[in-house]
């Protein structure tokens, strides 16, 4: 993880754009550091931390299990989808994502 100081008139989707090549990851940067998008007036100056591609999508993935395990796939009525038949109602989730 590096650190960077957001420069004035930098937006976060801008800054993302040029340290991933993908600008969607600014809602990685916000989140990590408690960033208020809604206001990016307030953003100029401020020093946040910037994870590696590596560290978003090893956080994605805690996310979506973390999600996935709080899910009751018992409940659920998967049988209108139409996956891979072999999977059970949790690969099915899983391969839906």
């Amino acid at each position: 993880m590096t650190i960077q100081e957001i420069r004035p008139g930098q937006s976060l989707s801008s800054l993302a754009g040029s340290l991933y090549g993908d600008t969607s990851y600014f809602r990685e940067l916000a989140e990590l550091n408690n960033l208020d998008i809604f206001n990016p007036e307030s953003l100029a100056g401020q020093t946040i931390e910037v994870p590696s591609v590596e560290e978003i999508q090893s956080r994605a993935s805690s996310a979506i299990a973390s999600a996935l395990s709080q899910i009751n796939t018992q409940s659920l009525d998967l049988s209108a989808i139409r996956g891979p038949a072999s999977l059970s109602p949790q690969q099915l989730i899983e391969w839906l994502l």
